[in-house]
């Protein structure tokens, strides 16, 4: 018995282990650098709950020193000389404090040293540095020395200074200054690292664990995922295909009926001797080849002309008043249901618009303009309306009639009749011009 065709999802393993393998890859990493952020965090964290925890210690030490003082009169008795000393002693053998001062304030900027552990000390008047400021907020000032370099002892790791205020017996204010190393301050940072850091590399953990069959998921998505990308690509190519389709369709809508205008204007052209007749037929023309080049310029960088860029005749018109120097005077009364850009009547539609709005700019002066365009009983029916000079002459039965004035009204018929609609003007002298056209449409 012959072997059986491979299935054409057989390729679906491959491409399963692959996701996988990328899912985990991309986990591990997420993990990782998570970790390091949580790691950072929880350093951070750790320092300042450490240094905390040293000031706290620092600050209490000060007190055990500063509180005997609080009853003596220190600048009337030297004997508590004597009683601070043996205070001080024990915690300065123990290495628990390195340096200690009392300062009292001489002026400004400038204090005195009555007491210090250096007995040279005592005695001299230096700059009260942190002390005029504990003096001045009445609150302890502690600074952590950078490795203790800045220190009036030995340079030790995390050695913190304070400036204590306080008050003697006789309410005079006082500054005890001492330094002290906090040498347990590694194990604190140790200790506090250890309780907070376990619980979110425990949470990493847990969402690796939980995510895992999101990855399972996932690859078996990619095998599918293969077989659509190249269904997408196939209907992109048609896509494309239509799009083509579509933009011959405009050029055709547009630029072909434009071509076609600029033909008949210099038909007409050859049969006037009419220099005045024959300007203004060039310059129609010239107008109608810049607006097309223009748009020829659109397609080939955008895709798509501006204007028929919309999908709808109220997109598209209000798009390009939007576009003209005096929007303002321009008014459309246009109906509710989309009139779509994609029917050839609805193209024409735009095009007499528009070539009905220029006629008026051009002769209508500064007066309103007025659009309206109704869809119903089988047509469009098209009125666009100025309250210009209007005509001298009236005009004649249908705009393709020698009496009627204008090359672009002339366009307007050309462009209705190719539908098999019609176009009309109405105009009386000083009354304005309206011109009507009629379409056949059919929802």
């Amino acid at each position: 018995m012959s072997a059986e065709p491979a299935p054409a999802g057989a390729s679906r393993p491959p491409l399963a282990r692959s996701a996988v393998r990328r899912h985990v890859l991309g986990v591990l990493i997420a993990m990782l650098m998570v970790g390091l952020a949580v790691t950072w965090q929880g350093h951070q964290r750790a320092t300042e709950m450490a240094e905390l925890t040293a000031v706290e210690n620092v600050r209490a030490v000060a007190l055990s020193l500063a509180l005997p003082l609080t009853s003596e009169d220190i600048a009337g008795d030297d004997s508590w000389h004597e009683q601070f000393q043996a205070s001080a002693e024990p915690l300065i053998e123990a290495g628990e404090v390195v340096v200690v001062h009392v300062w009292r304030r001489v002026d400004a900027g400038n204090g005195e040293i009555l007491w210090s552990t250096d007995p040279e000390r005592r005695g001299t008047v230096k700059p009260l540095g942190g002390a005029a400021q504990a003096l001045d907020t009445w609150t302890p000032v502690i600074d952590k020395l950078h490795n203790g370099t800045e220190s009036e002892g030995p340079p030790l790791p995390n050695l913190y200074e304070i400036y204590l205020p306080f008050r003697d017996g006789t309410a005079t204010p006082y500054v005890l200054e001492v330094y002290k190393p906090v040498r347990d301050f590694d194990a604190i940072y140790r200790g506090l690292l250890a309780d907070w850091l376990p619980i979110p590399i425990a949470g990493i953990l847990l969402l690796s664990l939980v995510t895992f069959p999101l990855s399972l998921r996932l690859a078996r998505t990619a095998a599918g995922a293969e077989r659509d990308r190249v269904l997408f690509a196939n209907r992109a190519l048609q896509a494309r295909a239509d799009e083509h389709r579509r933009i011959s369709e405009v050029l055709h809508e547009r630029t072909v009926q434009d071509l076609s205008a600029a033909r008949l204007i210099l038909d007409n052209a050859k049969e006037t001797d009419d220099p005045a007749a024959v300007r203004t037929a060039l310059d129609r023309t010239t107008d109608l080849l810049a607006t097309d080049v223009a748009d020829l310029r659109s397609l080939l960088s955008s895709g798509e002309a501006s204007e028929w860029q919309a999908a709808t005749l109220t997109e598209a018109l209000t798009g390009w008043i939007a576009g003209l120097p005096d929007p303002q005077r321009i008014s459309c009364a246009l109906p509710e249901q989309p009139l779509p850009l994609a029917r050839t009547e609805v193209a024409v539609a735009l095009r007499v618009i528009k070539e009905g709005v220029r006629n008026a700019v051009k002769h209508a002066g500064e007066t309103p303009i007025e659009i309206s365009v109704e869809a119903d009983g089988g047509e469009l029916r098209i009125e666009v309306t100025d309250q210009g000079r209007g005509m001298t002459a009236p005009p004649g039965p249908g705009l393709d009639d020698a009496s009627s004035p204008g090359l672009g009204l002339r366009i307007i018929h050309y462009a209705a009749g190719s539908v098999g609609g019609e176009a009309r003007l109405e105009s009386r002298s000083g009354a304005g011009t309206t011109l009507r056209v009629r379409l056949p449409y059919q929802p």
